[in-house]
């Protein structure tokens, strides 16, 4: 149906980790694939970008606590 998922088979990091792949690297590809969590320094659209748009702190802090959880950033 066109959606995606937020997830990452468990055994990614480990076969990583196999590959001779550092643990740090390994957690910076895992981030890469779920997602950051988070607009802080993101490209495009982050905290500043929000800010110009009238966007309050607790507006931003608001958005912030519901990225976690969507399963897109379009629910948030």
């Amino acid at each position: 149906g066109g959606g995606y998922f937020k997830i990452i088979n468990r055994m990614v990091p480990v076969a990583l980790a196999g590959l001779g792949y550092s643990e740090e690297k390994v957690a910076e590809i895992v981030r890469y694939a779920v997602g950051h969590g988070s607009l802080k320094g993101a490209p495009g659209i982050d905290h500043a970008a929000l800010r110009t748009r009238k966007f309050t702190d607790a507006a931003i802090e608001a958005v912030e606590g519901a990225l976690a959880d969507a399963f897109n950033i379009k629910f948030v």
